[in-house]
């Protein structure tokens, strides 16, 4: 037999079988966290979509105020509050 011919053994099947299914496993772990990442995303572009419909309907509700004008006087409220309670 040459040098260059591989010896398949039983072994050597063995440990290929082996580093397989960690790599296996290793793309699973990885594309179930990708999936985690993705689901969580969504959940939140979803959040701040109803947050700023939120705002647009309450900036309606005060003269047709936009929903950035909203958000500033929720902050400055926010803040004023936090500076009374110290």
């Amino acid at each position: 037999m040459a040098e260059s011919e591989a010896i398949i053994t039983e072994a050597s099947v063995k440990e290929f079988e082996k580093q397989l299914s960690e790599k296996e496993n290793a793309l699973k772990l990885a594309e179930e966290k990708y999936l985690k990442r993705l689901v969580q995303e969504a959940r939140e572009a979803g959040v701040e979509f109803k947050e700023e419909k939120e705002l647009i309907e309450i900036g309606e509700k005060f003269g047709g105020k936009d929903h950035s004008t909203v958000l500033h006087s929720i902050k400055k409220v926010e803040e004023r509050m936090s500076k009374e309670n110290k």
